[in-house]
This record gives structure tokens, C-alpha cells and sequence, in this order.
């Protein structure tokens, strides 16, 4: 399965080409990285889940978040949404949305894949109500709180 590295979020996919835009986050008020703890034992197929909602997307359960993504399988590496509440309680909103960036269909900014539909060509995004996260991190680029997204290849 093709995958961000650990602790990165999918954020756009290409899958005509085979890529990712990966995104981490910071905690705004720590600017700490938002790390996880992954529920899969890695390089195990044990590892792929997902649902598929009304519209016929292939999502995430509640609370969890796309990090990889097997196209000709339509299976899902699904992690730890980084969008809780200060109680750590899932609090994201999802929504069916996309825009392109860096020449792929992407979520708008701030926001993580949650699901996709390749056949249709729009994905599941999810974003938080308050803005307790942030793309970006310390250190590279954009330094503190700035955009840090790279392409998995």
C-alpha cells in the first residue's frame, strides 16, 4: 500500500500518477507535532479499513483518518484523526469537497482526507471546528504553524 510517512495525514491524491500530498499538523497552543499511535501492526494487511457512506465514498470510521491509500484495491490505511477537542474526543467534520493543488485533487487547506471516491473523482475531507491544529510544524518549511506538505512517491 502506498502511504504518507508516519505521522502525516493524506491531504490529495493522484492516482493516475500514483500520488500523495501529505500534510502533518501542530497543536496551536503546544506547537507540538501531532503524533499517533498507530491501531495497526505496520506492513499488515490487518491494516486496511474502512465503511462506505451514502454517496458511495470509501471513508474512514469516525475518528479515523486517511494516511494510504491502494487504488486498485480500494483499501484504506486509516490513523488517528488529529482533530480532538482539548478532552481528546474526535470532534471533525466531514464533508464531500475537493479543489486541486500541487496537480491533484485535494482537500481544501487544513483539512485531511477522510474518504475517497475514485470513480466519481471527489473525496471525503474532514476539517475541525475550532482551529486547535494547524498545518506545518517546527522546523522546514514554513517553520512554526506554516504549510509543510510534501508528495509521497
Amino acid at each position: 500500500m502506498h502511504a504518507c510517512p508516519p505521522n502525516w495525514y493524506m491531504v490529495g491524491a493522484n492516482n493516475d500518477n500514483n500520488w500523495f500530498l501529505c500534510v502533518s499538523f501542530i497543536e496551536s497552543t503546544t506547537n507540538q507535532r501531532i503524533t499517533y499511535t498507530p491501531v495497526y501492526e505496520v506492513n499488515s494487511d490487518e491494516q486496511q479499513a474502512g465503511i462506505y457512506d451514502s454517496g458511495g465514498a470509501h471513508v474512514c470510521p469516525p475518528g479515523l483518518v486517511m494516511s494510504g491509500y491502494r487504488h486498485d484495491k480500494d483499501n484504506l490505511l486509516c490513523v488517528p484523526s488529529p482533530f480532538k477537542d482539548s478532552n481528546g474526543v474526535w470532534n471533525g467534520v466531514r464533508t464531500r469537497d475537493g479543489t486541486t493543488r500541487a496537480s491533484m485533487l485535494a482537500c481544501p487547506f487544513a483539512s485531511v482526507m477522510a474518504g475517497i471516491n475514485a470513480d466519481q473523482n471527489y473525496l471525503v475531507c474532514e476539517n475541525q471546528p475550532s482551529p486547535r491544529v494547524r498545518p506545518g510544524g517546527p522546523g522546514g518549511p514554513g517553520g512554526p504553524g506554516g504549510l509543510k506538505e510534501r508528495r509521497a512517491q
